[in-house]
């Protein structure tokens, strides 16, 4: 009969071969399979959020297609109508509007009411050379956009040989450039004014050293802002730059 030591003893061994033959998965594996398992359902989920997205758009797009059909003559008619009235439409901004005059009295007929441009030569100066020469003083600059400097100074003689147009052009070494306007205008013009096509872009209104000015900002990024100082000098700024830096520039001019 076998003592208690023996039967341990033979009850450890079972147990040991018991354990032997038991297989552990590989913890790596079973990880994997967890991550797997998750992102099915991440994945599962995903697509039942843009499904929810795409019944949302189809149902608005089916919605607004019944509300269409339901007016189509109308609202086509609106739209057209709309269009065209915009694509023809000029916006004329005076800067100066002058008072009617009785010229009953008058022994010769008025002027017409809009400035005559009398064709002129540049001349491309150095900038001393068109301070000496321009019938009012030059408006200068004391702001300019990073990268950029006074490149081709041009100035125009009108017919009673006054130079009173003059064309500043600065550029950057890429090859960017934006020009600077000064005209003068006599008081006596009748009317000062420039067109603007309603559709050329997003125009805006500032206040420049006191006048007030038109910025029209262009889809391709290409600005124009213009204003009427008090000492009747029309001047223009054009090219592409920053709304920002436009302002900045035009507020410096002094």
């Amino acid at each position: 009969m076998m003592n208690e030591l023996e039967e341990d003893r033979l009850i450890q061994q079972a147990m040991q071969t018991v354990h032997a033959d038991v297989e552990i998965p590989d913890p790596t594996k079973s990880w994997n399979n967890v991550q797997n398992k998750i992102q099915r359902l991440h994945q599962a989920k995903k697509r039942r959020k843009r499904l929810k997205i795409v019944v949302g758009v189809v149902a608005l797009t089916c919605l607004i297609e019944i509300s269409i059909q339901a007016s189509i003559l109308k609202s086509y008619a609106n739209v057209s109508t709309l269009f065209r009235e915009v694509k023809q439409n000029v916006i004329e901004i005076f800067f100066e509007p002058s008072p009617k005059q009785d010229t009953s009295a008058a022994k010769t007929s008025p002027p017409p009411s809009a400035e005559i441009d009398v064709p002129a030569v540049p001349e491309e100066v150095p900038l001393s050379d068109a301070l000496e020469k321009l019938a009012f003083d030059l408006l200068l600059p004391s702001y300019l956009p990073q990268g950029f400097e006074l490149g081709a100074v041009r100035i125009f003689r009108e017919a009673d040989g006054l130079y009173k147009n003059v064309y500043l052009e600065y550029e950057t070494a890429s090859g960017e450039i934006f020009k600077l306007s000064e005209r003068i205008v006599e008081p006596k013009t009748a009317s000062i004014k420039s067109d603007i096509a309603s559709e050329a872009g997003a125009i805006n209104n500032y206040i420049v050293n006191g006048n007030e000015a038109v910025l029209v900002v262009m889809p391709d990024n290409f600005v124009d802002m213009e204003w009427l100082t008090k000492s009747h000098i029309k001047i223009s700024i054009s090219g592409k730059l920053a709304e920002e830096e436009i302002v900045l520039f035009a507020r410096s001019l002094k």
